[in-house]
């Protein structure tokens, strides 16, 4: 006669496991959220930061700010009211002049344009030379190729100074 099988013995052994896993399965979800709740409620209170510096004299404040004369688009304008009007003795510099306007830069001469004030004129010529070698890419003798030409070139009459043979 064959000896009869007990599976109640073994079922409860699987109940217990499975008891034990669901209970350790809730400890870490409850672990999780109140570890999370209490990270996302620390994050809107602003904490006191130590300053490092506390009871140190600091120096005079040192000015962050670049004065334009030592900018890069600076330079090439000076360069470029040189070039096109002899910084404003010149051509269209001086019809505009008369207005009581400005255009040192040569900026639309077919149309003879003119800036209302030398602020402007500054502004956009900073804003063209901007886009044109840190947005586009070019080097500062291609922009002022365009500037002259309209075209990229790596180099030309104009960036090289070469007045006369410029167009």
């Amino acid at each position: 006669m064959k000896t009869r099988y007990h599976r109640v013995t073994t079922d409860n052994k699987w109940l217990l496991v499975y008891l034990l896993a669901a209970f350790m399965t809730g400890l870490l979800v409850a672990g999780v959220f109140i570890k999370s709740y209490s990270y996302f409620k620390s994050i809107n209170r602003p904490q006191a930061l130590l300053n490092p510096l506390d009871g140190v004299e600091s120096p005079e404040e040192v000015s962050t700010t670049i004065p334009k004369q030592e900018t890069r688009w600076w330079r090439l304008y000076q360069l470029v009211r040189f070039q096109e009007s002899n910084y404003g003795t010149k051509g269209l510099a001086a019809t505009c002049r008369e207005q009581g306007k400005w255009n040192e830069i040569g900026w639309l001469p077919v149309k003879g344009f003119c800036f209302q004030t030398e602020g402007d004129q500054e502004m956009t010529f900073a804003n063209w030379i901007t886009k044109n070698i840190t947005f586009g890419g070019l080097t500062e003798s291609a922009a002022l190729c365009r500037y002259n030409t309209g075209f990229a070139y790596k180099t030309c009459a104009y960036s090289r100074g070469e007045l006369a043979k410029a167009k």
